[in-house]
């Protein structure tokens, strides 16, 4: 049996820890061409009326600088609001 690989998949769990709005609702790791990297994800609604998940990625080295060890940027990115997704 061929062992499974990791490559350039990844993961989200609901954030556990959560307790202000500007924190992620999800954290996760995702793999990309066999670099390792956090992500962070916010479920969001655009002017329209939409709902869509906004997402940030993170590369390790930044995010494990940090004391806590999270991943939780200092203002909530909207990217574009009216992004259909």
């Amino acid at each position: 049996m061929s062992e499974y690989s990791n490559l350039n998949r990844g993961v989200l769990f609901k954030n556990s820890k959560k307790t202000k709005d500007s924190q992620p609702d999800y954290l996760g790791r995702i793999d990309m061409n066999g670099d390792e990297h956090f992500i962070s994800a916010w479920i969001e609604q655009s002017k329209a009326g939409e709902t869509y998940i906004s997402i940030r990625v993170n590369d390790r080295t930044d995010a494990t600088t940090k004391s806590d060890k999270t991943v939780t940027p200092k203002t909530k990115s909207k990217g574009n609001a009216d992004a259909p997704f």
